[in-house]
C-alpha cells in the first residue's frame, strides 16, 4: 500500500494541477490499486473477512466442545455473526438539582424617609375672601421607608460524558447446530439402531453452545440445537464417496498425467537423446581410411612393391610420411573434440555412400 501512494503522490506531484483522487494505479493484470473507491472497497474487504474469521472461530469452538461428548464428526455448526461498523459517538450532560452551590450573591438595601403639609378651608369661601384673609387648619405628616433585595445566583452540579463507540461491535449471533443422536449395535443386527437424544441433552448441549458465543438475550442472540440422524456409511460406500471427490479426481487425473509423461521421457526421449548424442568407437585405421581415401599399410605395401620393381619410392615414402602425420593430427583432435569429430566422419560416411 506505501508503494502505491508513493507512486500516486509522485504522478500528482509531476503533473501541474493533477490532484491524488483523480490517480488510478493499476497493475499488469488491469486490478485497481489506488482510486476514488479503492480505500472503501478495501475497508469493505477487510470487514467481510474480519466477519467470516469470526464465524468461524465460533464454528470451531462449538465444534470442540461437542465432539467429546457426541464423538468427532456427529456435530455440525453454522455460525451468523451481524456487525455493526458505525462509529457512534454520544454526548451526554447530566445535572443534578440537589446539588446546589451559590455562584455569586448580591443584597441591596434601601431606607429612607417622606414628609407632607395639608391644609383645609371651607368650601367656596376662597374666591369671597379677600387675598391674605384666608382662614382654615394646617395638618404636617412624615413616614420612613426601609427596602431589602437579595439576588441570589446558584451553579447546578453538571456531569459532561463523551462516548465513542467504534466500529466492528457486535449486533447479534445467531446460531445452528446439528447434534447426531446414538447407535447401539443389537446382536444379529445388520446395521445399529439410532437412538435419539433426550430433551435434557439437548437442554444442556444449547447451554454449551451459548456459553461459547457470548449468548446475550438482550442483543437477541438465537441459539438453536437439532438432534437429527447423520447418514451412515459402509466403509465400501465411503471409500466410494472418496474416489467421486473433486479433490480425489484432480489428483488421479494430475498423476495420470505425470505417468504419462514420465513414460515418454523413459521410453521416447531419452533413447532419442542417446542415439544422437552416442560417441561411435572409432580406430585408427578407419579414421585415416576415412580422412585420405587409403590406410597407411596400403601406403606401406605401395612402397615396398615399388622398390622390388626399381621404381622411384620418393612419391611413396612422400604419401607414407603426409599419411603419418594426418592420422596423428586427427588422433589429437579427436581426443579434444570427440564429438565433433565423430559428426565429422558420420558426415564423410554418407557423402561415401551417396
Amino acid at each position: 500500500a506505501s508503494e502505491v501512494n508513493s507512486i500516486v503522490f509522485l504522478t500528482s506531484s509531476s503533473v501541474e494541477g493533477l490532484t491524488p483522487e483523480n490517480v488510478t494505479v493499476v497493475d499488469t493484470e488491469g486490478r485497481v490499486l489506488s482510486g476514488p473507491h479503492k480505500d472503501e472497497q478495501r475497508e469493505m474487504t477487510a470487514a467481510l473477512k474480519l466477519r467470516s474469521a469470526l464465524e468461524q472461530q465460533l464454528e470451531q469452538e462449538i465444534e470442540a466442545l461437542l465432539e467429546p461428548t457426541v464423538g468427532k464428526g456427529h456435530v455440525v455448526a453454522s455460525v451468523s455473526v451481524d456487525i455493526d461498523w458505525s462509529n457512534i459517538e454520544v454526548a451526554e450532560d447530566t445535572y443534578d438539582p440537589d446539588k446546589q452551590v451559590v455562584r455569586s450573591e448580591k443584597i441591596i438595601e434601601e431606607s429612607g424617609s417622606e414628609s407632607s403639609t395639608e391644609s383645609e378651608t371651607a368650601p367656596g369661601t376662597t374666591a369671597n375672601i379677600p387675598q391674605g384673609q384666608t382662614q382654615g387648619t394646617t395638618g404636617t405628616s412624615s413616614s420612613q421607608t426601609q427596602k431589602r433585595t437579595e439576588i441570589y445566583n446558584y451553579e447546578i452540579a453538571r456531569i459532561q460524558k463523551k462516548t465513542v463507540i467504534p466500529a466492528g461491535r457486535i449486533k447479534r449471533i445467531s446460531a445452528a447446530v446439528l447434534v447426531d443422536g446414538k447407535y447401539e449395535i443389537k446382536e444379529g443386527a445388520e446395521s445399529p439402531t439410532y437412538i435419539p437424544r433426550t430433551d435434557e441433552e439437548i437442554k444442556r448441549f444449547t447451554e454449551i453452545v451459548k456459553t461459547a458465543i457470548g449468548y446475550d438475550e438482550t442483543r437477541g442472540d438465537q441459539v438453536q440445537v437439532v438432534n437429527v440422524p447423520f447418514m451412515v456409511e459402509t466403509p465400501e460406500e465411503l471409500h466410494a464417496s472418496r474416489l467421486q471427490s473433486p479433490v480425489i479426481r484432480m489428483l488421479i487425473r494430475y498423476g495420470l498425467l505425470a505417468l504419462a509423461v514420465a513414460s515418454i521421457f523413459l521410453f521416447v526421449v531419452k533413447p532419442l537423446v542417446s542415439w544422437l548424442t552416442a560417441e561411435q568407437e572409432i580406430t585408427e585405421e578407419e579414421l585415416g581410411k576415412v580422412v585420405t581415401g587409403m590406410t597407411v599399410a596400403e601406403a606401406e605395401k605401395k612402397l615396398e612393391g615399388a622398390k622390388e620393381s626399381g621404381e622411384s619410392a620418393t612419391p611413396w615414402r612422400d604419401r607414407l610420411k603426409e599419411l603419418e602425420e594426418r592420422r596423428h593430427r586427427m588422433i589429437e583432435d579427436a581426443k579434444r573434440d570427440k564429438k565433433a569429430i565423430v559428426l565429422m566422419i558420420k558426415r564423410w560416411l554418407k557423402e561415401d555412400m551417396t
